[in-house]
């Protein structure tokens, strides 16, 4: 009889616990040396704000000196004996104020940059316990895996064993031949074999699950996780928009761009004079060898402004201006890499379901095959070669849908995990992970510019609302800023409706509603299905941004009704500040954050 490798390891390791994948998840996240290592790096930055701000208090300074002086002095042609080596008990005593009351915007900006790069150390702490944790995941559903695998190796051995001592018993009795023997022993030695490949892969599993928990479980008390499919957005586009806002990797860029925007600011600083304020006040007796006290107050205001540093303060600034365009162009390929994941993982996930309704359907007329082949051996109807064939096909059914079952599985996970929800998902916990951190050759190079477009493919869909960043000018698109699949589609079109001063329609806006007024004329008003998305600059909290973007929906969609239009043609989206379309280092970029995108979808008409 065999003896199991994975029953003695498991015998070996009595000390192991029997974990679900939550605890397990759980585990990782509080004891993981990554996990650990990025939040202590975020308490440790994080206290670099504080010191930014302490730039804005005053320093007092208490300076106390005691001690003895020696002097000659020849101030006088023939000093007498006792003028020379003259020996004095000194004291020297000062207390300074000093306050900086201008420096450029340097500590105003400063303290940005170590806001953001504490909000980025933040989420890259998030971004590690979400990548420990799906590798936790991984590991968990591999083993699992094996683990059944291992299960239906131990059957087909079972299997062979039985119908191994019915031909012996056959043979026994001269029903059959010596040859039909040897081939169910062979078919047993083959799955004897298998079975112990099966039994090192699941060895391979545990020490691999083990690496990343850092201690073995028990895999026969595990339990299979389950992913309801409501959890798992309708549309691969639904799912990407989503994780465009919330995949921690792409909010630590995010936090990214805002530190080299304030890094940008702040060395602008060296272009402004510097004001500072003294008072002090000193008490000194025999200083400088001359006898007596000496009590001083000074009240002082310095102003020093450099004019020429070498042109450094020019190509600092320069610098960082292309710094941003770095790390924007940094979060353009992470996002791209973020959505591509999510396309396969949601397409896989699409395939094996399919699969799975043939797999099914193959176990269930296997299992059929295997009974009535059973049945027709015993009448001598069938060969051993054909109820082996049987046998080997209802096996296989069965280890094809184990394999099935947890790649689906893991292919909700990959999709939950690139929108940044896995976590929260396996924990039914939102804020357990956020509690922690309370959160060329030509002579001079082209200079870079802002405010920066953030629109990669121009298709007046901001980055952050755009699937499909890089989608050719040529060919048709959907709402999702991808190319549109949908054979009734015959246009899409899009408009920015500029509205700057709160609510007041610009000029500009007008033009464009005159635009999609045009349109809409050209095109039959009944084939027309309008996308409407609402947004705000970042100068404001969040809710009121989202108010804004409200009723600047609503302004526009009354306008467009105005054209003949029906509410049932609208689709609105309100994204706040969640998706500008310029950087906002200046005015410029914030004014023309606010806006309503308005998107056009020509129908072909219906016959």
């Amino acid at each position: 009889m065999l003896v199991p490798k994975l029953l003695l390891f498991i015998s070996l390791s009595t000390l192991a616990s029997a974990q679900t994948l939550k605890e397990s998840v759980l585990d990782v996240l509080q004891t993981n040396p990554k996990v650990q290592e990025r939040l202590k790096n975020y308490n440790s930055i994080a206290q670099d704000v504080t010191i930014a701000e302490s730039d804005y208090y005053p320093k007092l300074d208490l300076n106390l000196g005691a001690g003895l002086e020696s002097s000659d002095r020849y101030d006088r042609p023939s000093p007498t004996a006792d003028e020379r080596g003259l020996n004095y008990s000194v004291y020297q005593n000062s207390l300074r104020y000093t306050q900086n009351l201008f420096k450029g915007f340097e500590t105003y900006h400063r303290v940005e940059e170590e806001e953001a790069r504490t909000a980025a150390a933040a989420y890259s702490y998030i971004e590690t316990a979400n990548d420990n944790a799906f590798e936790m995941v991984n590991t968990y559903l591999q083993m699992m895996k094996n683990v059944e695998l291992l299960r239906t190796a131990q059957e087909n051995v079972d299997i062979n064993t039985k119908i191994l001592e019915k031909v012996q018993k056959l043979y026994n009795s001269g029903l059959t031949t010596l040859s039909e023997v040897n081939k169910i022993e062979s078919s047993l030695s083959l799955a004897k074999s298998n079975y112990v490949v099966q039994d090192n892969s699941v060895l391979d599993a545990q020490y691999n699950l083990q690496r990343v928990l850092g201690h073995p479980l028990q895999p026969q008390k595990m339990q299979r996780p389950q992913v309801q499919n409501s959890i798992i957005p309708k549309s691969v586009e639904d799912a990407a928009t989503f994780a465009m806002q919330n995949n921690p990797s792409l909010l630590v860029s995010n936090y990214n761009i805002k530190l080299a925007q304030a890094t940008w600011k702040e060395k602008k600083s060296n272009y402004y004079p510097h004001i500072d304020i003294e008072l002090s006040q000193s008490m000194n007796k025999n200083l400088s060898a001359i006898e007596g006290n000496e009590d001083r107050f000074r009240a002082m205001a310095y102003l020093s402004y450099n004019f020429f540093n070498g042109f450094s303060d020019q190509a600092q600034v320069q610098k960082n201006v292309s710094k941003i365009h770095q790390e924007i162009a940094s979060k353009n390929d992470l996002r791209r890499q973020v959505v591509q994941g999510l396309q396969l993982s949601y397409t896989s996930y699409l395939k094996l379901q399919e699969q799975m309704v043939h797999l099914q359907a193959y176990k269930t007329y296997s299992l059929k095959t295997l009974t009535l082949y059973a049945k027709e051996y015993d009448l001598g109807r069938r060969s051993l070669l054909d109820l082996l064939s049987a046998q080997n096909d209802f096996i296989g059914s069965k280890a094809q849908i184990i394999t099935t079952e947890y790649s689906l599985l893991f292919a909700k996970y990959r999709i939950l995990d690139a929108m940044g929800i896995m976590v929260s998902t396996i924990l039914d916990e939102n804020d357990l992970l956020y509690a922690q951190v309370n959160l060329g050759t030509a002579p001079t190079p082209q200079e870079d510019t802002l405010p920066i477009y953030l629109d990669s493919d121009e298709d007046a869909l901001a980055n952050d609302m755009d699937v499909c960043d890089n989608t050719q000018l040529d060919v048709l698109y959907n709402f999702y800023g991808c190319e549109d699949d949908n054979n009734q589609t015959l246009k899409v079109l899009r408009f920015n409706a500029l509205i700057f001063d709160e609510l007041e329609i610009t000029d500009e806006a007008k033009i464009t509603l005159d635009k999609v007024d045009n349109n809409i004329s050209s095109f039959g008003a009944k084939n027309i299905q309008i996308l409407l998305v609402g947004n705000s600059d970042s100068s404001v909290e969040d809710e009121e941004a989202l108010n804004l973007s409200q009723q600047r929906v609503t302004l526009i969609k009354n306008r467009l009704l105005q054209m003949g239009l029906y509410h049932s043609q609208f689709t609105t989206v309100i994204k706040g500040k969640g998706a500008p379309l310029y950087s906002e280092e200046s005015s410029e970029g914030r004014d023309l954050n606010n806006r309503v995108d308005i998107i056009v979808r020509v129908n072909k008409p219906q016959d």
